[in-house]
């Protein structure tokens, strides 16, 4: 069983976990590290653990991009996370049904920390959990209705449920605050659903702190991917003095919620509740144009409307016939970066057009299939052609992928060539072997220089074309040597060697017998 335990947590703890493997002779490494500006993978990446252990933090979104690394990084990891209220610790962990080896790992946990802290062990909307975040009867039904505001409710309806359920949003007046993160759920979902509900949750607290400090409202929390804040609007002397206010809280929304794929959008103000579901849909149709402009702390309907630009087809085409040249006929490869820049950052992403983008990449890899065949083949899926995935990237994430696998599929070539230019030494070297060849007659056969081409053998070899020759030439002399009855003169003229005692003496020294004896040996 791997035992190692990765820890992110302070000195107390470490010390309380390391103290009691030790006296109890556990067979467990624990390796601690801290998470420097919230970089965790690190760790895992150098540790290779099998348990990771945090104590949660804030802000949340760190925790939020480590599960977003170990996605990108194909890592399934078990966890436990936890917080610390006073002498308790509450904590969830991974789902032991998946694998039976983590209630050994629970025990310890519990058991280490139990001389100074009471551990309480949570479960997605079990008791503890609920009173943790503060949960009951009242808070789901708040939420079924904050639900209904969402997809659409009438005044009436409005007005009967704030009072029953005593929700904070005023009669008239509101914005609508969005933070989703992305559009599918974690490969692991199954085995880690309560860490990724406990981070959701405290994320949510985060939120509402922030929301609680201005001018109150709801939030409503979807999944953990999906949370709706309903703001109520400010009451101000000017219309200026509340759009600064709303936008300042945006702002402080966008810190808490700075999971790097995260899609955050502001509504317009909502004059009244029946048109929530208005703001909502639009938020739908224009959520995807985050793609194209990610440096945005928040989307919001007026600078799409604002920044986007009408397509010029024909000179985008212009630029992709330049490019298609540059990439064919090798030219500078900062110029065929110049022209993709241009192509992306003047074209593409001032369009908001997907369709554009998808005809640009088709275009590329087009050009990439006719310059570098079969090698283009395994990177035209990275290229992606998925809106529901970019949108919770960016257009300058996907312009490096593509500059990426330009260089990547051009070294590629290059050792292709490389390879391509030593076989071709070899079978120089096969075919004349017994002519008195020198290093120059092979580069000069393949029209390259002789040096290049003696350090190229050497790098992927590990040998000098002499030394190979010499080898080879060798070799041919030993099959002579145990297949024919030559004298050892003709033996070593056929085997490319022009002086027989020059060939007596190189067997002699580098196969450890004289050719006579060898002979003798193999008869």
């Amino acid at each position: 069983m791997n035992t190692k335990v990765l820890l992110f947590s302070d000195q107390e703890i470490s010390s309380l976990l390391i103290t009691y493997a030790e006296n109890n002779n556990y067979d467990i490494e624990v390796n601690v590290r801290t998470a420097a500006n919230g970089e965790y993978l690190p760790g895992v990446l150098d540790f290779k653990p099998f348990i990771v252990i945090i104590e949660a933090v804030s802000p949340m979104y760190q925790l939020q991009n480590f599960f977003i690394d170990l996605r990108e990084e194909n890592l399934v990891l078990r966890f436990i996370i936890f917080q610390r209220r006073g002498n308790e610790i509450f904590f969830v962990m991974s789902n032991e049904n998946s694998d039976s080896s983590l209630y050994f790992y629970k025990d310890f946990f519990t058991q280490a920390l139990s001389p100074i802290y009471n551990c309480r062990k949570m479960r997605y909307h079990d008791q503890i959990w609920n009173k943790f975040f503060n949960l009951d009867i009242r808070h789901y039904e708040r939420r079924e209705r904050l639900s209904e505001i969402l997809c659409g409710i009438s005044n009436p309806e409005f007005t009967d449920n704030r009072e029953v359920y005593n929700l904070d949003l005023r009669s008239a007046g509101y914005y609508l605050f969005s933070y989703d993160l992305m559009p599918f759920e974690y490969e692991d979902h199954l085995l880690n659903k309560d860490i990724y509900y406990f981070v959701g949750h405290a994320l949510d607290i985060e939120f509402l702190v922030e929301l609680k400090s201005f001018n109150g409202g709801e939030l409503y929390h979807y999944s953990p991917n999906h949370v709706y804040i309903f703001i109520n609007d400010f009451d101000c002397k000017s219309v200026a003095s509340g759009i600064n206010k709303i936008k300042l809280l945006a702002e402080r929304f966008s810190r808490v919620g700075k999971c790097r794929t995260a899609c955050l959008y502001l509504s317009s103000r909502i004059e009244k509740i029946e048109d929530m579901r208005d703001a909502y849909d639009i938020y739908q149709n224009i959520r995807n144009y985050a793609f194209f402009c990610k440096e945005q702390e928040y989307l919001t309907e007026n600078y799409v409307l604002r920044t986007k630009t009408q397509v010029a087809y024909g000179d985008v085409n212009a630029i992709l016939s330049d490019l298609r040249d540059s990439i064919l006929f090798n030219h500078v490869f900062d110029e065929i970066k110049v022209i993709i820049r241009k192509l992306v950052f003047d074209f593409i992403k001032l369009s908001y057009n997907f369709s554009l983008y998808f005809y640009c990449c088709d275009s590329i890899i087009a050009v990439l299939d006719e310059k570098y065949g079969d090698l283009a083949i395994d990177y035209a899926s990275r290229l992606q052609h998925n809106i529901d995935f970019l949108r919770y990237t960016s257009i300058e994430h996907e312009y490096g992928s593509i500059i990426g696998i330009l260089e990547e599929l051009a070294r590629k070539k290059n050792e292709t060539n490389k390879n391509t230019l030593v076989f071709e030494a070899f079978t120089y070297i096969k075919k004349h072997y017994t002519e008195d060849i020198k290093v120059q007659d092979i580069a000069s056969h393949l029209h390259v220089n002789g040096n290049y081409l003696s350090q190229l053998f050497k790098r992927i070899t590990g040998q000098s074309i002499i030394n190979y020759l010499i080898s080879y030439r060798l070799e041919r002399a030993k099959q002579l040597l145990m297949n024919t009855n030559n004298p050892i003169a003709n033996v070593a003229l056929l085997s490319g060697f022009q002086n027989p005692r020059h060939f007596s003496k190189t067997f002699s020294k580098t196969i450890g017998i004289s050719p006579k004896d060898y002979r003798k040996s193999t008869s």
